[in-house]
């Protein structure tokens, strides 16, 4: 019982550290691309040369919905597909060599994120790693059995009669009332 508990423990553990990384990498990629990508769009409109840096911007929207969605949908494509994307751009634009060397640092951690998460999602208690709801849930699919006693319980009521046996008619239709007499017991006390 003990391993199994510190089983849990390591693997919600591995969990945490997991959804750790997909939040770290969404935040640097809306964050830092989002800021790389605003600033471009926004030299775009009053520079010249302003093509450039719009399909700069535009690349780094690119980058950004890929690194998301390999983060947040677990899918390793989309998450290797971002610093290709960004390495393709960095042969255009020199300052977009170090979003594609983050770009690779982001896609390497969320490679490895997903690959302990695949691995985690094949494991019990997935994806609580809680060893108190695997006890209750053992507990209340062990009452779902029925006993052998309860069993034969219900199949006695089921087997039984349900109606009652009727009573003789005495004749009269109507009771009639208990007479009145009175005792004297309580007032002996």
């Amino acid at each position: 019982m003990e391993d199994k508990r510190q089983e849990y423990s390591k693997n919600l553990t591995k969990m945490n550290r997991c959804n750790r990384i997909y939040n770290v990498a969404a935040i640097v990629y809306i964050g830092l691309f989002g800021f790389f990508m605003l600033e471009a769009f926004a030299s775009s409109l009053f520079l010249s040369g302003g093509f450039s840096l719009f399909v700069f911007s535009l690349v780094c929207a690119v980058v950004i919905a890929l690194g998301f969605m390999g983060a947040y949908k677990k899918n390793n494509v989309f998450a290797l597909a971002a610093p290709g994307v960004m390495l393709i751009a960095s042969v255009f634009v020199a300052a977009s060599a170090f979003l594609a060397l983050v770009s690779i640092a982001l896609a390497a951690a969320t490679f490895l994120a997903n690959k302990d998460y695949e691995w985690l999602s094949q494991q019990e208690g997935f994806p609580l790693f809680s060893y108190h709801l695997k006890e209750y849930d053992e507990k209340k699919a062990r009452n779902e059995v029925k006993t052998e006693y309860e069993e034969q319980y219900e199949n006695y009521v089921s087997q039984s009669r349900n109606d009652m046996e009727v009573l003789p008619d005495t004749g009269s239709g109507q009771m009639a009332p208990k007479s009145e007499t009175k005792n004297n017991y309580m007032d002996e006390l």
